[in-house]
This record gives C-alpha cells, structure tokens and sequence, in this order.
C-alpha cells in the first residue's frame, strides 16, 4: 500500500482544521500545527520511501538524495508526479523542522498552501486510491481549499 488509510485521515484532519478557521487566523493554526506538519511529512515520506524503495526509516535528508537518485528509475506518471511533489516539501523541511522561536508563518503558509496540499492531492489522486473512501474525502477537501 502506498500509505494507510489512517494517514490519509490525518492529512485529512489537518486540512480540515486548516478550512474551518478564519482565513486571518489560518497562519497561527499552521503555526500552533507545525510540528504536527512535521510528523506528517515525515510519515509520508517513511511510507512512500518503504513502499517503493524497500527502505526502513530514514531521516528526511537520506530520503531525499535517495530520492533525487532514484526518481528516474520510476515509470508511472503517478509516481513521479508523487515523489516530484514529495522532493518539493523536502527541500522546504527547513521550515518544519526549525526549532527556534521565530514566526514561521510567512514561510509555512506557502509551503502549506501550494507543495504540501500538492504532495497530498497526489497521493489521495493516485490510482491506488481511486476506490479508496478516505481518499475520495481527501480530494473533495482539497478540491475546496
């Protein structure tokens, strides 16, 4: 499987978090969110690392040289499509990962609002979730955003 369902739920649920605020209050709950943004990438990239490169847990900067030597052996549209939108998020993990009390949100915002919701788009759009229930909910939700 490509990720679980359960980690579509969380995507979904932080999305959904993200919607129902107030746009002017939309970069403090990103803000108050970011760590949990970080797991977030985090376990999808564990996930999507495993899944195609039968690798265990790699910390995000092993995953992204082994991504970026790696994508050209992929044929399907989707999977580039996913892994180019995951190599997107990555070079921005900066952001999340961060640990000093500054603002963030003139950063993470557009990192939210464009490579992240891309990354998530493709992962609820690719084929093997075309039947998927929570993937249909990801999409609807996105599609809205």
């Amino acid at each position: 499987m490509l990720v679980t369902d359960s980690l579509l739920i969380q995507i979904h649920s932080i999305f959904s978090g993200f919607v129902t605020i107030r746009t002017n209050e939309q970069g403090d709950f990103l803000q108050r969110n970011r760590k949990k943004l970080k797991i977030l990438i985090e376990t999808i990239t564990e996930q999507l690392v495993a899944s195609y490169f039968k690798k265990g847990f790699v910390n995000v900067p092993t995953a992204l040289l082994l991504i970026n030597t790696r994508i050209q052996e992929l044929t399907d549209r989707d999977d580039v499509s996913l892994f180019e939108s995951l190599q997107s998020v990555l070079r921005h993990y900066e952001i999340l990962a961060d640990k000093s009390y500054i603002d963030h949100k003139p950063k993470l915002e557009p990192l939210f609002r464009k490579e992240i919701k891309i990354l998530c788009m493709n992962i609820a759009l690719h084929k093997e979730f075309v039947k998927n229930a929570h993937a249909a909910n990801l999409r609807r939700l996105l599609n809205d955003c």
